[in-house]
């Protein structure tokens, strides 16, 4: 059935913390930051269960090559059961290359320091949202990204934010799960512009500054997002003529509310 686990957390820029870095481990990549350090997570391949690209339309023909976008994508293997990277409309070419980007998210928290005249990060920088998503075990890896693009597109709803999403579904037998890696940045022509304020109603003021928010009860949103998922899912199969529902129908019924409180595994 259905797990309601949804963590998330915010790549801070003043704890020692690599956007970069996580982004080659959520892709299963290898990948190099600015300051020429290299986090390489090729050698675990094996467990990226899949690769996709979602690209905001009119979007280059080029772009739809996976080669000309993902240096890594030979090293991708079975691994990864999904990867892609979710950019809005008007999106600069450079950041269809996903070190690029976040080595760009990490630069837009930095400034001079005016004594030294060395970058530093911006007090309380915030680099990216970083989501880890409990997968039911109980349907198909198809469906697994369906539903977790179909999350992305309805709740957190990018393309109206103008913020930069890269996701992928890590193969587990006993825990499939998703990680999504969110600017909290608007990216426009120009690269990464102001926060994106509005994704973020329940912002966290310090002063003149404002935080993005750990919390915003996205654990209590995927599970009802699932829950209307598997609804829908159920209402289309009964749908069909008797003959055809078979076990598919039952596995549905299982995996929603009716098979117990959320969180069980039953």
């Amino acid at each position: 059935m259905p797990s309601r686990f949804l963590r998330c957390e915010i790549v801070h820029a003043e704890h020692d913390s690599s956007v970069v870095g996580l982004a080659a481990y959520i892709a299963r990549a290898r990948r190099s930051d600015d300051s020429g350090s290299v986090y390489n997570f090729a050698h675990r391949g094996a467990e990226l269960l899949g690769h996709g690209l979602i690209l905001p339309e009119g979007a280059p023909d080029w772009a739809h090559d996976p080669a000309a976008l993902w240096r890594a994508a030979e090293r991708a293997g079975a691994e990864l059961l999904g990867h892609g990277l979710i950019l809005p409309e008007g999106a600069p070419d450079w950041a269809h290359d996903p070190a690029a980007l976040w080595r760009a998210a990490e630069r837009a928290e930095q400034t001079i320091d005016r004594q030294s005249g060395e970058r530093r990060w911006k007090k309380g920088g915030q680099i990216a949202r970083h989501m880890t998503i409990a997968l039911p075990r109980e349907v198909t890896p198809e469906q697994r990204q369906a539903m977790l693009l179909a999350f992305i597109a309805t709740e957190l709803q990018p393309e109206r934010h103008g913020v930069a999403v890269e996701w992928a579904i890590h193969a587990d037998d006993h825990n499939p799960h998703a990680h999504l890696l969110i600017s909290t940045r608007a990216l426009g022509a120009a690269g990464f512009g102001k926060k994106a304020r509005a994704m973020n109603p329940g912002f966290a003021s310090r002063g003149a500054a404002h935080f993005v928010s750990d919390g915003d009860d996205w654990d209590k949103r995927w599970a009802a997002f699932q829950d209307a998922w598997f609804a829908r899912q159920l209402r289309a199969r009964s749908s069909r003529p008797s003959g055809n529902r078979g076990a598919d129908a039952r596995d549905v019924r299982r995996c929603g509310r009716d098979a117990g409180p959320w969180g069980e595994r039953g």
